[in-house]
């Protein structure tokens, strides 16, 4: 007697195999990014809410992570940058960011945090603050672009 599978068990569990995976692969590429855009949108209210609370102490807007007390845990996936500003929070660019890839960071007066390259490669996203602060309106929009996971 002859144990084993037929080809026809076989494919039809390949089969079902491949309509559950056809099921569950867009769920979960929709929660990546979810959660990918929670991590962006959690650090920057987090910076927004540092510089206002700077703000209603100093009457100024900082373009320095330390004064507003921005510091989002290792492992980040974007860049964020409060560009440097003559005399505040003016324009968003390109500052002195704070190393992710190293096992200690230099103090220093850094004007954002850099991705972790380390764990996501050189082609990062960056998550951009900007404000407009003139004549006691504010607004604040941010722009978020996608990293990749290195292979």
């Amino acid at each position: 007697m002859k144990r084993g599978f037929t080809l026809v068990e076989i494919m039809i569990v390949v089969a079902i195999i491949g309509i559950l995976a056809a099921l569950a692969i867009p769920s979960f590429i929709r929660f990546q990014a979810k959660s990918k855009q929670a991590e962006a949108r959690t650090n920057l209210k987090a910076i927004f809410t540092g510089q206002r609370t700077r703000f209603a102490e100093r009457d100024r807007y900082s373009s320095a992570i330390a004064e507003i007390g921005f510091g989002p845990e290792r492992g980040n996936r974007y860049a964020y940058d409060l560009g440097p500003a003559a005399g505040g929070f003016g324009a968003c660019g390109a500052g002195f960011l704070e190393p992710r890839n190293l096992p200690t960071i230099a103090p220093g007066n850094y004007s954002g945090v850099s991705a972790d390259t380390n764990r996501y490669g050189p082609n990062l996203g960056i998550a951009v603050l900007t404000a407009n602060m003139g004549g006691g309106a504010g607004t604040v929009g941010w722009l978020v672009g996608g990293a990749r996971p290195r292979r």
